[in-house]
């Protein structure tokens, strides 16, 4: 019942209740928007996106799905919106784009962001297979990310992603085909 008086709070404006909505959810968007975009300056700027686009249309939520669902698609679009807006921007040459594959300095994020009680090996294969997660296919990456990263059933990822069960399977495993072979041909280089 909490949720929806926090809900109805957040129509009419209530500051309170968009506190408990940055409270009650910001782990989760942060969580997401770092998977996609990986580099804190970028998961801050769409993270603030996020909430905005919360905060102004939350009049729209419709209440067939879960509030959490509703704010993962968002987070989900914004993240894909800001990856496109500055690839689109890289083309034109006024700015280097984050969703580049040039993960130099990903790395050095992704590594930062490890507790001290993980060793090196672990590291290198988070980052390896961050890698891999990024040469996904858009629709593919996001169901792999909100199933085997977020902890999403395949309901909610087909909730999220606004498919069918049967698409979501199927993108899963394409993601997990696509990801032998990409992994495969990274350990084959490696080992040459």
């Amino acid at each position: 019942m909490e949720e929806l008086e926090q809900i109805a709070l957040l129509i009419s404006g209530d500051q309170k209740a968009y506190i408990w909505l940055v409270d009650t959810y910001g782990a989760k968007v942060k969580n997401m928007c770092y998977n996609y975009l990986q580099h804190e300056d970028d998961v801050q700027d769409a993270m603030q996106e996020v909430f905005i686009a919360i905060y102004t249309n939350i009049h729209k939520f419709d209440k067939k799905s879960s509030l959490s669902t509703w704010i993962y698609r968002i987070t989900v679009n914004k993240c894909l919106e800001y990856i496109r807006y500055h690839t689109r921007k890289k083309r034109n040459g006024t700015t280097i784009s984050i969703s580049t594959t040039n993960y130099e300095w990903k790395e050095n994020q992704i590594k930062s962001s490890y507790t001290a009680n993980e060793n090196i090996e672990n590291q290198e294969q988070k980052v390896i297979l961050f890698k891999a997660i990024h040469q996904l296919p858009e629709q593919q990456k996001t169901a792999f990310l909100l199933h085997k990263i977020e902890q999403q059933s395949y309901v909610e990822v087909a909730q999220i992603m606004q498919t069918t069960l049967s698409s979501v399977e199927a993108l899963l495993f394409r993601a997990k085909q696509n990801l032998k072979k990409i992994l495969a041909d990274y350990y084959k280089d490696y080992n040459s």
